[in-house]
Parts: structure tokens; sequence; C-alpha cells
């Protein structure tokens, strides 16, 4: 039972890691699309 509990928590960990690598990627690639447009809207001016 212990096993199944210790293989549960590490899945549920790994889980929990990915899902906050995906929104930390798509938070910096939010930041990346509006730095870039800010950089051309720069230049055009």
């Amino acid at each position: 039972m212990g096993r199944l509990l210790f293989y549960l928590n590490t899945q549920l960990s790994l889980h929990i890691v990915v899902i906050e690598l995906i929104v930390t990627e798509s938070k910096l690639s939010a930041e990346i699309k509006s730095a870039q447009s800010r950089k051309c809207n720069n230049e055009a001016m």
C-alpha cells in the first residue's frame, strides 16, 4: 500500500511540474509576442 501511495505521489508531482512548465512557457511566449509588437511599433515610428 505504501508503495502505491508513493507511486501516486510521484506521478502527481510530475504532472504538477509539467503543468507549471506549460503555464510558464505560455506566459513567456505571450511576453515575447508583446515585446516584439512593441519593437515593431517603435521601428514604424
